[in-house]
């Protein structure tokens, strides 16, 4: 239990420091929307990520592990389709 909540605060922090730092990230609600964005977030990285890991497994190793972040990258995609409170425009860096 205090793995999953460590990992859905660690996931509201990580998308609210992204809204900070690169302009991108949309949301209808800001306060509401990073919460609810954060703690689905969260909850993926709990549930989604290994099973995304394990199938990104052979082109990881492939490219020792050059392509690792892709599964942060295919869970936030996955995050994306499934809010509507919440969607990736493009990222412009401060």
């Amino acid at each position: 239990m205090k793995t999953i909540l460590r990992t859905l605060g660690i996931g509201i922090l990580s998308i609210y420091l992204a809204t900070q730092i690169a302009g991108g990230l949309t949301f209808t609600n800001y306060t509401e929307g990073v919460i609810i964005t954060g703690a689905a977030f969260g909850l993926a990285q709990f549930t989604l990520k290994p099973i995304i890991k394990l199938f990104l497994l052979p082109l990881t190793l492939a490219t020792m592990g050059l392509f690792a972040f892709l599964a942060n990258v295919i869970t936030l995609y996955i995050i994306d389709l499934a809010l509507p409170q919440f969607a990736i425009s493009g990222f412009h860096f401060a």
